[in-house]
C-alpha cells in the first residue's frame, strides 16, 4: 500500500489557503483551477513572490508596468535571448523584472509595487470565481521559482495584499457588477441609443474612451477611476444594450513583442515632434520584405513606439487581434492575399475595424487611392519610405488616441 501523502488538494477558500501557505513557510507554488482556467501563486518562505495565469496575464502585466514604472523601458529585443537563458522561463514577466533589478534599472520599492498589483488582480479574479465555481487548490514545494531567482526585496506577506483585493471585490459586488469580469471589453453596440441616453459631452467622452481595444481595467487606469466606479457608471447603458461587453484575446508576452528600446542603427535624422509620453503607441507593419520591416522598426524604435512585425499574410488577423496596435502600415503587394483584401478583412472584424490602416505601395495612382479608401484604408504611403512621412502620418493618429 502506498503511504506517500498526496499533495494538498482541496476546495478551502482563498483566504484560508493563503494563510496556510504563510504559516507553513511554503517555498513552492499554489496551483488553483476552475474548469479550464488555471492560476499559479508562487511563494518563498511563506511570502508572495508572483502570481500567473488567468484570462489576460500579459495585458495585466503591461497595464501594471505602465502604471508603476512607465519611465523604465523593458528589455530590448536583442537582449531577450540572454534573459530566457538565465531563467527557467516559468514566469517571463517576473524574469524580465528580475533582470532589470539586477541591472539596477528597477528600484526595489518598484518591484514590490509590481508584485503587489499583480497578486491583487489575481486574488480579485479568484474571489470572483469562488462566487460561481468551486476552486481546486494544490499546494506543492516542487515546480516553483528557484530560490536564487527570487527577488527578496519584492516579497510580500499574503496579509499585505489580500485585504486590498477583498475590499475591491466587495466594492465590485456592491456596485452590482458581480457577474461582470473587469477583463471584459466594452464596445458601443447601438450608437444612436447611447446618444439618446446621454448628454452630448458625455456621449463624446464615451465614444473616445470606448474603442473596443481596452478592458474595463484598462479604462479604469486610463481615466483614473476605481474599477467599480467605472463599471457602475456603465451599467445603465449595458442594461439597455447601448454598450456591450466582449472578450478579446490576451496581448503578446514580453518575450514576443514588448516595447523596444532605441536602436543603434544610424539612419536618417528624424523630426522629434512625437511626444515621449506617448511611448505606449503601438505600430504594426504588415510586409513580407525584411528590408522594409527593418526600416519601419528603426523609425518606430527611434520614436519610442512599440513595434509589431508581421510578414505572414495568413497570420495577419490572429496576430492583430493578439497585439491590437494603434496604427497599421499595410503593404499593398503581399503573397496569397493583397493589401486590399487584408484591409477589407480587418474591417469585418469588430475589434479591428476602427484601427487606422495606411496602405504602403510603390504606386501613387488615383485609382489605387480610391480603391484603398473603398476597402476602408485611412491613409496612403508611397515607397521609398521616408521617416518624416511615417512620423507625420503617425502623429495624426497618435494625437487622436484617448
Amino acid at each position: 500500500m502506498n503511504t506517500t501523502n498526496p499533495p494538498n488538494r482541496n476546495t478551502a477558500c482563498l483566504s484560508q489557503q493563503l494563510e496556510q501557505c504563510a504559516q507553513q513557510g511554503l517555498t513552492g507554488k499554489l496551483d488553483v483551477s476552475a474548469g479550464e482556467q488555471r492560476w499559479t501563486i508562487f511563494f518563498c518562505l511563506g511570502r508572495l513572490v508572483w502570481a500567473t495565469g488567468g484570462q489576460h496575464p500579459n495585458r495585466s502585466f503591461r497595464r501594471i508596468w505602465q502604471q508603476t514604472c512607465p519611465q523604465i523601458q523593458p528589455i530590448p529585443k536583442s537582449d531577450r535571448a540572454a534573459v530566457k537563458q538565465q531563467s527557467p522561463g516559468i514566469c517571463p514577466h517576473y524574469d524580465l523584472s528580475r533582470t532589470l533589478v539586477k541591472q539596477e534599472q528597477l528600484p526595489p520599492e518598484t518591484i514590490k509595487a509590481v508584485v503587489r498589483h499583480r497578486c491583487q488582480e489575481v486574488f480579485f479574479d479568484l474571489l470572483q470565481q469562488e462566487t460561481f465555481n468551486t476552486l481546486a487548490y494544490q499546494q506543492s514545494p516542487e515546480g516553483g521559482l528557484e530560490t536564487v531567482s527570487t527577488l527578496m526585496s519584492g516579497l510580500l506577506w499574503p496579509r499585505q495584499v489580500f485585504p486590498e483585493a477583498y475590499q475591491e471585490w466587495m466594492d465590485w459586488q456592491a456596485a452590482g457588477l458581480e457577474d461582470i469580469s473587469p477583463h471584459e471589453v466594452p464596445t458601443i453596440a447601438q450608437p444612436e441609443k447611447l446618444q439618446q441616453m446621454t448628454a452630448t459631452t458625455t456621449y463624446k467622452i464615451l465614444q473616445e474612451a470606448i474603442d473596443g481595444r481596452r478592458s474595463l481595467r484598462d479604462l479604469a487606469v486610463a481615466t483614473g477611476k476605481e474599477p467599480w466606479r467605472l463599471g457602475r457608471s456603465m451599467l445603465p447603458y449595458l442594461r439597455q444594450g447601448a454598450i456591450a461587453l466582449t472578450q478579446l484575446p490576451d496581448c503578446s508576452s514580453p518575450n514576443r513583442s514588448p516595447r523596444i528600446s532605441p536602436s543603434t542603427h544610424q539612419g536618417p535624422s528624424m523630426p522629434s515632434y512625437v511626444p515621449a509620453s506617448q511611448s505606449a503607441f503601438r505600430v504594426a507593419c504588415i510586409d513580407d520584405s525584411p528590408y522594409i520591416q527593418r526600416q519601419m522598426q528603426d523609425i518606430a524604435t527611434q520614436a519610442g513606439w512599440e513595434f509589431v512585425e508581421i510578414q505572414d499574410s495568413i497570420r495577419v488577423l490572429p496576430y492583430l487581434l493578439e497585439t491590437l496596435p494603434h496604427l497599421i502600415f499595410l503593404d499593398l503587394v503581399m503573397p496569397i492575399a493583397n493589401g486590399y483584401e487584408l484591409c477589407a478583412q480587418m474591417r469585418r472584424v469588430s475589434a479591428l475595424k476602427s484601427i487606422p490602416v495606411v496602405i504602403v505601395t510603390n504606386q501613387n495612382r488615383t485609382m489605387d487611392r480610391m480603391r484603398a479608401r473603398f476597402v476602408g484604408a485611412n491613409d496612403f504611403l508611397t515607397k521609398p519610405i521616408q521617416p518624416a512621412q511615417v512620423l507625420a502620418i503617425a502623429q495624426k493618429y497618435l494625437q487622436a488616441q484617448p
